[in-house]
């Protein structure tokens, strides 16, 4: 995979906006679990024939994930929502 290097400036924005990301998902675990769920897959080696996970793999978890964390998210959401009224 082709990893851009980030200068001092980019370093600094992605450092912040992974801070603010944390203290919001710090209100919503289910949304934590979602994306601790889907950075564990971005990061598992690939390791076709050996019996690891395989491209096919990942993207039924990937999409599982996803779906999850759609309905959580509609879920949290709608309750959210519910309060205001």
């Amino acid at each position: 995979m082709n990893k851009k290097s980030l200068n001092a400036k980019e370093k600094e924005s992605v450092k912040n906006r992974a801070e603010e990301l944390a203290k919001r998902l710090e209100n919503h675990p289910e949304l934590l679990e979602r994306m601790e769920a889907l950075m564990d897959i971005a990061q598992a080696p690939f390791r076709e024939g050996d019996g690891g996970m395989d491209v096919d793999a990942i993207e039924d978890r990937v999409v599982g994930e996803v779906r999850k964390l759609g309905q959580q998210t509609m879920e949290q959401w709608a309750a959210h929502a519910e309060e205001q009224v």
